[in-house]
């Protein structure tokens, strides 16, 4: 493909993400001509070399921003104002996603959707069985076919008009998703992340108590959306064998739910789940 410029800018907040941020940028330059994406990643209070790997890619074009704040969205924010070109997207600095998969979502967004997000396609290597069977009750809900948990969503300019900056909030998809409305929110069935789940239940638990509180806030905020297709009663009724799994996936999401509904936002924290960052590049991420 001949380079004609920039098609999109490409947002990446990574906090302590020296162990993926090679794989991840590898992965989504991969096929990209020259300058195809105007890509910064933000370091945002990061205690190791993240910033330093993410500097091997400028000769790929990738700027690197550090900011002291250890803030996912106050990175989101930084980032916006280093960018200039739309459709913009947010990716997650542990998520896979191929060039083409990036070009899908920005010819979906210049068709007039005001966002759109690839289907999520998870990474289960090594997860415990528990992990593996509540994914086999998420992977057939409504949701996956909107994009949500992609780690990656695109906006449009308009899209982006619809909010000034990314509030304080732990959901940062979700607001953007309930913010612009299902009916203008996009899936391409051939765009595609590769996102790393957590491997042990723990880690799962811990994912799930700050996705809880994230939807908890934008509920106060007045803010929902329904995803939409299929339901854990219907997944259940259509394959009666997930009956065990649904229950433990029901159980989780209970668990969480009155474990946030008594806690405050600092016990609740960022409950990043680092088990999915074993083994990367060689080795455990310090």
């Amino acid at each position: 493909m001949a380079n004609s410029g920039p098609i999109a800018s490409i947002v990446i907040p990574a906090h302590n993400e020296q162990a993926v941020i090679a794989r991840t940028l590898t992965t989504l330059l991969a096929g990209a001509y020259n300058g195809e994406f105007e890509v910064v990643v933000v370091c945002n209070g990061c205690t190791d070399s993240t910033a330093s790997v993410s500097e091997t890619f400028a000769d790929r074009g990738v700027r690197t921003l550090s900011i002291e704040t250890p803030s996912k969205i106050a990175a989101l924010n930084a980032g916006d104002q280093a960018v200039s070109i739309f459709p913009r997207v947010y990716l997650d600095a542990d998520v896979r996603v191929s060039t083409e998969s990036i070009r899908k979502l920005v010819a979906t967004l210049n068709t007039g959707a005001l966002a759109a997000a690839p289907r999520a396609q998870l990474d289960l290597n090594d997860c415990s069985m528990l992990v593996r069977a509540y994914f086999s009750v998420w992977s057939r809900l409504g949701h996956v076919n909107r994009g949500l948990g992609s780690g990656v969503y695109a906006l449009s300019a308009q899209g982006r008009e619809r909010f000034a900056e990314f509030p304080d909030v732990l959901a940062d998809d979700f607001y953007v998703y309930c913010l612009v409305g299902g009916e203008n929110r996009v899936s391409p069935s051939d765009a595609y992340s590769i996102v790393d789940q957590p491997r042990t239940l723990s880690d799962l638990a811990k994912r799930r108590l700050r996705i809880e509180k994230g939807n908890a806030e934008l509920r106060r905020q007045g803010l929902t959306a329904s995803a939409g297709g299929a339901g854990l009663v219907d997944v259940v009724r259509k394959e009666p064998r997930l009956l065990p799994n649904a229950a433990l996936y029901a159980g989780l999401h209970a668990w969480a739910r009155q474990r946030v509904s008594r806690m405050s936002v600092t016990e609740v924290g960022w409950q990043r789940a680092e088990s999915s960052r074993l083994n990367v590049n060689g080795g455990e991420q310090l």
